[in-house]
């Protein structure tokens, strides 16, 4: 079962539905890694064999991240507390329909996710 390495910009909300579905989370806060850089977020989650997940769009550049280097990541597209719960019930689909997150880029938003797995 995947682990999911939540970013310090992601709702403690998110972290408890993830926990509330049984799925184990290592916050960057607890990791001792509050205040890093995308790339050495990038870096651990890739060597601890986490998902990453986060509301930086940032980490939508396959350019930056391409999906063939990392474990999965996941982008949430938050803009409030209602987009939070909607985006929450869309996570929840995706988790029980994907069986395989490594090498792919997830983006949440409150309707759909999409899938990028190259380059």
């Amino acid at each position: 079962m995947s682990v999911f390495f939540i970013d310090e910009c992601v709702s403690i909300q998110t972290e408890k539905f993830l926990k509330n579905l049984k799925y184990k989370t290592v916050n960057v806060k607890d990791h001792k890694s509050s205040g890093a850089s995308d790339n050495e977020l990038f870096r651990l989650a890739k060597e601890e064999g986490y998902v990453l997940v986060t509301y930086d769009k940032g980490f939508g550049n396959i350019i930056e991240y391409p999906p063939s280097s990392h474990n999965g990541i996941i982008l949430l597209k938050v803009r409030n507390k209602s987009s939070m719960e909607k985006c929450h019930k869309v996570l929840q689909k995706l988790l029980s329909r994907e069986k395989e997150l490594k090498s792919t880029l997830f983006v949440i938003d409150e309707k759909k996710y999409r899938k990028r797995q190259k380059p």
